[in-house]
């Protein structure tokens, strides 16, 4: 029996939190480049080929974010993820360091 009583979540449960964080800005920091993926593939009739650079644009932002959430992390910043109005600053810092 799981602690306080609690009951454990059932894969339909599950499937709903996991969904609730894809669709949250707070939680998911490439929730724009998720949804134009999205409308490319309904745009296009979900021909994949027609979407090659929006799922590319998704990959990037995910492993820019997934960067920053491991250093905070290892340097002990909470929460990890950086909140939505820290993020433009954080994007701001990158595109200076990126262009000098």
């Amino acid at each position: 029996m799981p602690p306080n009583n609690t009951t454990p979540l059932t894969a339909e449960d599950n499937k709903k939190r996991v969904k609730g964080n894809v669709l949250d800005r707070e939680k998911n920091p490439c929730l724009r480049e998720h949804n134009m993926s999205l409308k490319c593939l309904n745009d296009n009739y979900f021909d994949k080929t027609k979407c090659e650079a929006y799922f590319e644009n998704y990959r990037r932002c995910k492993k820019f974010w997934g960067k920053i959430e491991m250093e905070r992390r290892w340097k002990g910043i909470k929460p990890a993820m950086p909140s939505y109005d820290e993020r433009e600053e954080i994007l701001r810092q990158h595109q200076a360091n990126k262009s000098s």
